[in-house]
């Protein structure tokens, strides 16, 4: 539900429909799915179709225009009015800019987000983690402000524009945001930093007093004068600058010490009193075309000085790590040295992007000041996953083989495990646990560690991840997708056909969501239905053959988009419904209430855009059913909903 934490969320129209009949508001959790929201008691919408506000009725009132393709329309819950959470004001936007607002009481259980959809075509895209930052803002003409998108509006007179954030106080040693550069516009004329609420509009940040900014075109840092000092090399578009507090250095009066970083990696540190009013993150802009995107509270890495250790063989831009060496003989190592693995940070991981010459890229732990000149071998404490062989590191000539390899696209996780009397190390791949092995932690203990040895080597590594039993669950995307062939491209929740249509089939298999009552349903939807639609959608054994679609083979039951056809384990399908297109969500589960006494036979069902289509009795194999998904022409693209 909607909560001060997680207040708001934005929908892009990305296609309107006939009729634009789209209601976007909040709900009670259990409120009807078959009539607009705003309609019924316990909800409130706006509909893009008239712009009117519905309000619990079937009669909307006046409030603003009607939404057109390409709007972002948020709402949220700007704050409670009154200490017992009775009442809630809650407001919309269209295209960053507030429309209006309404108060209404809070059902039992909260709000939820809702949108309803009422004519043919209607299309739109649910960003559940936008930010909302109109709230408490001081800008510019020259500013606009998309969602967490700020641009330079250029217009008859040159000059600088600044967006300044005032709801986000930077007074504590931990304070930071991140701003990623878009476009650089004209000149990369882009200034980042703190100001005093209320800066002058009309000044860059760092020019005047009250002011610290690091400026994007020449890498100078500015501190409440016009003439600034060489800071670091200037910055470019794709990088992402981060200002924060690290330290108060003393408290009478108040000084602070403030540091820079570019992509993860600190570029350093200045010393400034703090004022009574406080810092405010502040971007100022001076030439057309310049935008970027203004996140107040990261999340993915773990920041604040000597974050990190990286030897310089290691290029690091935003999560990423890219080999920079020279692989005959210089190894590139990362290092988090700003949090130790306990029970709080326990798991993190490394998506494999580019394999390189060799592929030799490791994931693991190490001890601090492990030194990062040398691969894997037992060195104040290490335990590493080499990708390029699937071999476990875990001593001194020492090694466990897994039996498994691992490509470009693949997730690698690692993790300790304290619950045991002695601690355990774990690894996963794809989300699949392989193995857990005992070991001593070190003095001073654990470490994320990446290592890379390889020409054209990069990584993506996510230190936001969880790691709950059998289950990741990742910040803000699915691992889900496990076992995929050749023949199609996997990248996240979405799969891509890349083969040869006239003779091979591309499957995916979701390895880590076997069908259980609690998890007994999947969806895909159809994003592009290609050439002829050949996508199968249905449940295999584990392993099951990918170069056959779903439903041919026995222990395989699937719906088959392009003739309507349900295959259950034969190459010959019977009728099931009519075909489906692109946009249309394919549902499959299992009813383990239709269990049959033996437990050798089940009733598997099917849907589409939440209707039944029907079921089928389905022999059930020796480890159960998984997920899977056949494609088998050009541009064929879907997205696996677990």
């Amino acid at each position: 539900p909607l909560c001060p934490g997680q207040s708001y969320y934005e929908v892009h129209i990305l296609d309107i429909g006939l009729r634009g009949a789209i209601g976007i508001g909040i709900a009670e959790k259990n409120y009807s799915l078959n009539q607009q929201p705003g309609w019924s008691h316990g909800s409130v919408a706006y509909h893009c179709e008239d712009g009117r506000l519905y309000k619990g009725a079937g009669v909307g009132e006046p409030f603003h225009e009607a939404a057109q393709q390409g709007d972002l329309v948020g709402c949220g819950i700007r704050q409670f009015t009154d200490s017992s959470h009775q009442q809630a004001t809650v407001f919309f936007t269209r295209n960053g800019t507030k429309i209006g607002e309404t108060t209404t009481p809070i059902p039992i259980g909260g709000f939820y987000p809702i949108v309803g959809l009422h004519s043919k075509g209607e299309i739109v895209q649910i960003n559940l983690g936008a930010q909302w930052l109109s709230n408490e803002v001081h800008r510019s003409k020259r500013v606009r402000l998309n969602g967490d998108v700020i641009s330079y509006v250029q217009n008859r007179t040159r000059g600088v524009g600044c967006f300044q954030a005032l709801g986000k106080r930077m007074n504590d040693p931990g304070s930071y945001f991140e701003v990623e550069i878009v476009n650089c516009g004209t000149h990369g004329y882009i200034a980042i930093g703190l100001a005093l609420p209320n800066y002058p509009l009309d000044q860059m940040p760092g020019w005047s007093n009250g002011s610290i900014a690091y400026h994007c075109d020449d890498g100078k840092l500015f501190q409440g004068q016009g003439t600034g000092r060489q800071f670091h090399s200037s910055a470019r578009q794709g990088d992402v600058i981060g200002v924060g507090v690290s330290k108060v250095i003393k408290s009478q009066p108040k000084t602070v010490e403030i540091f820079f970083a570019i992509n993860g990696v600190m570029m350093g540190q200045v010393v400034t009193t703090f004022p009574d009013l406080g810092f405010f993150p502040i971007v100022g802009f001076v030439r057309e075309r310049a935008n970027v995107k203004l996140n107040l509270v990261p999340s993915g890495r773990l920041h604040g000085p000597l974050q990190e250790f990286r030897s310089e063989h290691i290029h690091v831009q935003g999560n990423r790590l890219f080999y920079s060496g020279n692989s005959t003989d210089q190894v590139g190592a990362y290092q988090l040295v700003s949090r130790q693995l306990d029970s709080d940070f326990s798991y993190f991981e490394m998506k494999i992007l580019r394999c390189g010459v060799d592929g030799p890229s490791a994931i693991g732990l190490t001890g601090r000041g492990y030194p990062l000149d040398s691969m894997p071998v037992l060195r104040n404490g290490l335990i590493a996953f080499h990708e390029s062989n699937g071999q476990l590191e875990c001593g001194v000539g020492g090694s466990e083989p897994f039996t498994c390899q691992v490509k470009e696209g693949d997730i690698i996780g690692c993790g300790l495990d304290n619950s045991q009397e002695r601690a355990g190390i774990f690894y996963t791949l794809n989300g699949i646990k392989l193995n857990q092995f005992p070991v001593n932690i070190p003095d001073g203990g654990f470490y994320p560690t990446v290592l890379m040895h390889s020409e054209g080597e990069a990584v993506d590594v996510n230190f936001s991840v969880q790691w709950l039993g059998d289950n990741p669950v990742p910040a803000g995307r699915d691992p889900s997708l496990k076992l995929h062939s050749e023949r199609v491209h996997v990248r996240g929740d979405q799969v891509s056909y890349v083969g040869d249509a006239r003779t091979s089939v591309g499957g995916v298999q979701v390895l880590s969501h076997p069908m259980t009552p609690s998890l007994n349903y999947y969806k895909v939807q159809v994003i592009n239905g290609g050439q002829r639609g050949t996508i199968s959608v249905g449940l295999a054994y584990h392993g099951y053959p990918l170069k056959n679609q779903p439903g041919w083979l026995p222990g395989s039951i699937a719906y088959h988009c392009d003739d309507g056809m349900l295959y259950n384990g034969t190459g010959r399908g019977q009728d099931l419904h009519s075909t489906s297109n692109s946009c249309d969500i394919i549902g499959c589960g299992l009813d383990f209430h239709k269990i049959d006494p033996s437990g050798k036979w089940m009733t598997a069902f099917f849907t589409r855009n939440g209707i039944p289509m029907g079921q089928a009795r389905v022999a059930v194999p020796r480890g159960g059913f998984y997920p899977t998904v056949g494609m088998h022409s050009r541009g064929e693209v879907i997205m696996i909903i677990i």
